[in-house]
């Protein structure tokens, strides 16, 4: 005689339930990380993902914390790949970690070759590690002909002293004509910049720096360009910031905001130096919409008072402000700037070709702009401008763009760059 099937399967599912309310199945909140394994390193340290992770051994597991670290890893921008995986112990209710990476290329040697706002060319060559020593260290170097000469180097120190407070030696020389080409101004410039950051999101920075501009060729009165009726002008400053980043991916974000303010005093003294002092603050904000699609939206503000020279002028006009324009139109001594911008993939997945990891996007974005000749108060000049525009992402420029806007008063015009606009 067959018994009916029903008792058992009730407490079958009795059972499953008693099981599920004391240990959900991958819920392991109230366990600890036994061990966390670093797999897939070549040329890169293993500390460079243990400082940045927070789930350590012998620390409580939790799955929002997983993901922040899995994220920082990621904005290292060192790796073409990265593969988390946890494996329970129930035994021992702990867990085990593991970081399986795939190393982007440490050195890049390319050329530049890029047509300028003036329609000229740009031309040279560029050398960069970005993981100088398996450490993250940071190293560029770049040669710049045609249009202008300019020379420059970048070397960046992520962590100092097992703190994540980043320190970088930038210096330049730059020789170019003016905008307007009544006169040619040779500049050298100097800045190094520290980093404290209390946390994964908020930072504060200090950035002392040293400038010397010299005006030659001109055919213009020198106290219309320089302060000094020498045609040279040599100051130094000092620079303080604060940021909070709360984005997901920092070089390309989908969710989240940035948030920061700077105060910048310059001058030597006396009256042949420019002296003064610069605010600017923006924020940005990040909203995912469906079909992996990204909206931003940014705004930002600056002045500038004290004694100044014409060259430190804020322009709206350029490749990341109001792109509608060539980078030397609507000067003033304080602006106003908002830009709004549809981020839609091309490529849904990267292509992944020897460890070099490339991806596509595009972008439709609207900017507007105020200029002020005083500080917020006095004569002003309006501009706008919208268009569409593509993004590379790669590793080394991590994102290279070329945008066309349109405007009323320029037509269309092309925009090169690096980094996306905000």
């Amino acid at each position: 005689m067959l018994r009916p099937a029903w008792p058992a399967a009730v407490l079958v599912w009795v059972a499953l339930a008693l099981a599920a309310t004391q240990s959900p199945v991958g819920d392991w909140s109230e366990w600890r990380v036994r061990s966390l394994r670093c797999l897939g390193l070549q040329h890169t340290d293993s500390l460079v993902i243990l400082r940045e992770v927070e789930l350590k051994p012998g620390v409580g597991y939790s799955d929002r914390m997983l993901e922040a670290d899995a994220q920082a890893v990621k904005n290292t921008n060192l790796f073409a790949r990265l593969i988390v995986s946890v494996s329970p112990d129930s035994a021992e209710e702990a867990v085990d970690v593991v970081y399986a990476v795939s190393e982007r290329p440490r050195w890049l040697a390319y050329p530049i070759l890029t047509p300028t706002e003036r329609l000229g060319w740009i031309y040279g060559f560029g050398l960069m590690n970005r993981n100088l020593g398996g450490l993250g260290r940071r190293l560029d170097l770049e040669a710049e002909y045609g249009e202008h000469l300019s020379y420059s180097a970048l070397l960046q120190e992520p962590w100092l002293w097992g703190r994540r407070q980043p320190l970088s030696l930038y210096v330049s020389r730059r020789n170019a004509e003016s905008a307007d080409g009544d006169y040619r101004r040779v500049s050298k410039d100097a800045r190094l910049s520290w980093y404290h950051h209390f946390d994964r999101e908020s930072k504060v920075g200090l950035s002392p720096f040293w400038s010397e501009l010299r005006v030659r060729d001109h055919r213009v009165q020198p106290e219309q360009v320089t302060v000094s009726p020498r045609d040279l002008d040599v100051y130094g400053g000092l620079g303080l910031s604060a940021e909070r980043n709360t984005t997901d991916f920092h070089v390309n974000p989908s969710q989240g905001g940035v948030a920061g303010a700077s105060l910048s005093a310059f001058g030597l003294g006396g009256k042949q130096h420019p002296a003064g002092t610069t605010l600017l603050a923006g924020i940005s904000r990040f909203r995912p919409l469906g079909s992996h699609a990204t909206l931003g939206l940014n705004m930002a503000a600056g002045m500038t008072v004290g004694r100044r020279a014409e060259y430190m002028k804020h322009y709206l006009g350029g490749r990341s402000r109001v792109r509608s324009g060539y980078g030397d139109q609507w000067p003033g001594w304080s602006h106003a700037r908002g830009s709004l911008e549809l981020r839609l993939p091309l490529l849904q997945r990267r292509v992944y070709f020897q460890h070099v990891d490339l991806g596509l996007g595009m972008v439709a974005f609207v900017d507007g702009g105020v200029v002020w000749r005083d500080e917020f108060h006095g004569p002003r000049l309006g501009a706008g401008g919208a268009g569409l525009g593509l993004r590379l992402f790669a590793p080394f420029v991590e994102v290279g763009r070329v945008d066309v806007a349109w405007s009323p008063e320029h037509g269309a015009v092309i925009h090169f760059g690096q980094g996306h606009a905000f």
